[in-house]
């Protein structure tokens, strides 16, 4: 992904992170393992190797900065072209999964 022509990013949860880029078009990141201190909050910063970020390229989480600092680097494994339909659904189906999971664990 061409660096300037990125517009913004979101945070969906510990293991997913959406690109949006000029022309409305949105790349996501979906990581194999939860990428830590990573949170719907966070703010990212990514490390490119020039003008491109590229699969192999690492994501890092900022902390508040009343803590100070950065997440431990997340390699980026890639990038999948999504629809803003596809990450609103992504969105839904991630909350929905935590509401399900705090359901469980309140269950004795």
């Amino acid at each position: 992904i061409n660096v300037r022509s990125i517009r913004g990013s979101q945070v969906l949860d510990d293991r997913h992170v959406v690109f949006k880029l000029s022309g409305q078009k949105h790349y996501l990141v979906q990581f194999q393992h939860a990428c830590h201190q990573l949170r719907r909050t966070s703010g990212i910063a990514y490390e490119p190797r020039g003008s491109q970020l590229c699969r192999l390229d690492d994501i890092r989480a900022l902390n508040d900065f009343h803590v100070g600092g950065t997440g431990p680097p997340c390699t980026i494994p890639g990038f999948y072209e999504v629809s803003a339909q596809q990450v609103a659904l992504l969105k839904e189906t991630l909350k929905a999964n935590k509401q399900e999971a705090k359901r469980q664990a309140e269950v004795p």
